[in-house]
């Protein structure tokens, strides 16, 4: 789709548009700092500790484009849901993006000595000697090549693990649900049959958590199978 819109995120004088080109080019750095991450943490699942923003969705779709396994944890876990999530998840890097949610995972460091590194959206790191900032991060693109990173998507299979979303309302600790990739397309084909009037002409409003099915694979990816615009 080009230059068409992918992104609209809101600012004070309207909108910041993001472009089918540029999210790609933003979604490949991404993917390249990130595996060099997961080489160092030994390919543990990267987790995801955040509140909507455009950074949460390149991140998202660094990781499921590339074979990186990401665990989405709720951001409205308790600091014990954190620490139990990270821990159970085998998790080796964690992206936040808040102060408030950067305190619950610092708290979950002290116990899990095995956490590797905190990156942090929104420049937390400047302000935190624990958070590596997001820039830090995409300057370690330069570690993997884009021919590596094509030949690790190219060995990707339909049926290896691509993500675990943990449930936010159950009672007892959280329960990680496995998807697949498989799983993931076939949510797409099923909710394109189930709405067949949605096309790449419409918008999708940033309604529900990223950290939700609906709001991940209903609005987000949503965007990207029928070539809507995501706001």
């Amino acid at each position: 789709y080009g230059e068409r819109p992918l992104f609209q995120v809101p600012t004070a004088g309207g909108f910041r548009t993001i472009s089918w080109r540029q999210a790609a080019g933003r979604v490949e750095l991404i993917a390249r700092s990130l595996l060099a991450v997961s080489a160092q943490t030994g390919a543990r699942p990267i987790a995801v500790v955040a509140r909507n923003s455009l950074e949460m969705a390149l991140v998202d779709l660094a990781c499921l484009s590339s074979g990186l396994v990401n665990v989405m944890v709720p951001a409205t876990s308790t600091e014990a849901d954190v620490r139990y999530i990270l821990g159970h998840a085998g998790v080796g890097a964690v992206v936040v993006s808040d102060p408030e949610l950067l305190h619950r995972v610092l708290a979950a460091r002290e116990r899990l000595p095995g956490l590797g590194p905190i990156i942090g959206i929104d420049r937390l790191g400047a302000a935190t000697r624990h958070v590596q900032p997001f820039d830090h991060l995409l300057a370690r693109s330069s570690e993997v090549s884009a021919a590596e990173l094509a030949e690790r998507r190219r060995r990707l299979r339909i049926d290896d693990l691509a993500t675990v979303m943990y449930t936010s309302g159950t009672t007892g600790t959280p329960k990680g649900i496995r998807f697949s990739h498989r799983n993931i397309v076939f949510k797409r084909f099923a909710r394109a049959l189930a709405l067949p009037e949605i096309g790449e002409d419409d918008r999708f409003l940033c309604y529900l958590p990223l950290f939700h099915t609906f709001g991940r694979f209903l609005e987000m990816t949503g965007c990207v199978f029928w070539g809507a615009t995501y706001c």
